[in-house]
């Protein structure tokens, strides 16, 4: 191979995480054959940066590369984005954080109370296609 192993990571960063990574918030949800074919993708990915073959495990080299499987990114990535939006709501966007509510109990001696770290669930109501 003419890359060495750093310029073959940088070169599956530039090329391929960062396109797992971008707007992976909006795959929440997806179904676990499209996980499946991701997670295949950065597995392929984190063998061609250690020259491992085709049936090697991938998962010491995720490990050594700190990168989390797919379902832990995309939880990883939500979860970020509404730490921003709780913790400094001046440079989250709005839209967001109107949709972010700190949970108030109704009565002081809970145990909820004291933890300030609760939101509020909105209901959601969905329509079934018929």
């Amino acid at each position: 191979m003419f890359l060495d192993q750093a310029a073959c990571q940088d070169a599956v960063r530039a090329i391929i995480t960062s396109r797992l990574d971008y707007a992976n918030s909006l795959l929440y949800g997806i179904t676990s054959k499209d996980s499946n074919r991701l997670q295949r993708l950065q597995n392929r990915a984190a063998k061609l940066i250690f020259k491992a073959k085709k049936y090697d495990h991938a998962t010491p080299l995720l490990r050594e590369l700190h990168w989390l499987p797919i379902p832990s990114r995309i939880h990883f990535k939500l979860l970020t984005i509404v730490y921003k939006c709780f913790m400094d709501s001046t440079t989250s966007p709005s839209y967001i954080t109107e949709l972010i509510q700190p949970y108030i109990p109704s009565r002081s001696g809970l145990r909820s109370a004291q933890d300030t770290r609760l939101l509020i669930v909105p209901h959601t109501r969905t329509l079934s296609s018929r």
